[in-house]
């Protein structure tokens, strides 16, 4: 029986071959740059007392009005709304800790009254941020009414 049981063992082991791969292996290396933000604090973009009316003509575009780094606000388009006298005087926003050499980029708009009223057109020059209101024909103005709205700006270094 033993003979039989070790010429079995021989015959299994003489049956299977084992097929060898051959393994290949490399380094690899990775490298991430981390960058944190720097905090800029900026003051608000006060556009003051608007007076504004329904237009008188058939105008249904968008009311653009833009302020200079001076705080002075003009009507640039007239469209359903026409801006009749600015109350009091506007306010660029101031921004500090700005890094040296930083170049400014603001896409998108800042949204005081959902689609409707909104400021675009946000630009960076002698220290401070202005833009561009816009009243489409659809907006609806009440009385005394402060429309306040946040937005992101970037300075890229």
């Amino acid at each position: 029986m033993k003979k039989y049981f070790i010429l079995s063992c021989v015959a299994l082991l003489a049956t299977n071959t084992v097929t060898a791969a051959t393994l290949t292996t490399t380094e690899i290396s990775a490298k991430g740059r981390f960058v944190v933000p720097t905090s800029i604090s900026c003051t608000e973009l006060k556009f003051g007392a608007l007076y504004v009316k329904k237009s008188d003509t058939q105008n249904s575009g968008t009311m653009t009005a833009t302020m200079n780094s001076n705080g002075t606000v003009t009507m640039e388009t007239a469209g359903a709304y026409e801006l009749m006298h600015t109350g009091t005087s506007a306010t660029p926003s101031t921004c500090s800790d700005i890094p040296e050499g930083a170049t400014f980029n603001a896409d998108g708009v800042v949204k005081l009254s959902g689609d409707s009223i909104y400021v675009d057109n946000i630009k960076y020059a002698d220290g401070k941020l202005t833009g561009s209101l816009n009243i489409t024909s659809d907006a609806t103005i009440s009385q005394n009414v402060t429309l306040t709205g946040t937005g992101t700006i970037g300075f890229v270094y």
